[in-house]
């Protein structure tokens, strides 16, 4: 993958935090808040008044505008976030809880950094060659939703883990 000038990248940002927008525009009407066990795993590890803003859809597919899509690992999308509003697909619910949970430290990222620097944080990572697994923001949400499965009965504040990292 050709890697973009600087003023393509700019330009991509900025789309991609307009996408951003208008993508938890167009589906937070119609999602849901977390269901009562999904709720009831995640509590020990999150600050209610995260887990309170946080809704979710579940979509058929996800699906990504091309010009973003090439910074993607290749494969299946099964869980985004769009700031407060999270899509999941029918296959995040065979990985388990551990999905919910990754996805929420992402809203964590978002509130924390806003969305401006997320996107810049996580969009610079991918433009500059670094896969999925090797971008910061991911690595986080990738160790702290391991800490979470490995452990669920040995309750950490995620929001804090997340917030602490950030500030570093």
């Amino acid at each position: 993958m050709e890697k973009p000038s600087d003023a393509e990248l700019e330009i991509l940002l900025g789309r991609a935090v307009d996408w951003i927008k208008e993508q938890r525009t167009h589906h937070r009407p119609s999602s849901r808040p977390f269901r009562t066990l999904e709720r009831q795993e995640l509590d020990p590890f999150w600050e209610a008044t995260i887990l309170d803003e946080i809704r979710v859809r579940e979509v058929r597919r996800i699906e990504v505008p091309p010009e973003f899509a090439r910074f993607l690992s290749e494969g299946l999308i099964i869980g985004i976030t769009f700031i407060d509003t999270v899509l999941l697909t029918p296959f995040a619910r065979v990985m388990g809880k551990s999905v919910p949970f990754h996805e929420t430290v992402h809203v964590a990222q978002f509130e924390i950094l806003g969305v401006e620097q997320f996107v810049a944080s996580y969009g610079r990572s991918l433009a500059s060659g670094l896969t999925y697994e090797q971008n910061p923001l991911e690595r986080q949400a990738l160790d702290l939703t391991t800490r979470y499965s490995n452990n669920p009965g040995t309750p950490f504040n995620a929001y804090e883990a997340v917030k602490t990292a950030l500030e570093r």
